[in-house]
Parts: structure tokens; sequence; C-alpha cells
């Protein structure tokens, strides 16, 4: 399922368990990722669904939630 890997990916590059991520938590302010981390987990999210996610696109993501609508994952 789509939405579990993206919940991995997310856990991984935030050092959190899959279990702890939900739509609404910022990506900075709640699961505490730096730029590293982001750039790790955009690398990763482009490797999982073989896509180059753009940087205007990457501008855009807040929280969980912008992922999971790039991706177009519903809830």
């Amino acid at each position: 399922m789509k939405i579990n890997k993206v919940n991995a990916i997310i856990a991984k590059c935030a050092s959190v368990k899959p279990a702890d991520i939900h739509p609404d938590l910022s990506l900075v302010y709640d699961l505490h990722m730096d730029s590293i981390m982001f750039t790790e987990m955009i690398c990763f999210l482009e490797d999982e669904f073989s896509v180059t996610v753009a940087e205007e696109d990457i501008m855009k993501w807040y929280c969980v939630q912008d992922v999971y609508n790039y991706f177009k994952i519903a809830q």
C-alpha cells in the first residue's frame, strides 16, 4: 500500500516509528526534520516511486498531508 511506503520513508528519515506518522504532522516542527533529513526523504521517495519531484513542488510540503497529496494518497 502506497501510504505505508510513504509513512515508512518519512519515519525512517525523521527517526520515528511509522505508526507515529499522521497527516497533520508538520515535517519541520513536529517531526523535527532538518534540511538533510528532508533531502534524504525526497531521495527515498523519488527512488521508491520512480519520479523526480520538482523543487517548486517540494517547497509546498509543510506537513505529511502535503506529501500524501503529491503522491495522490487518499486518507
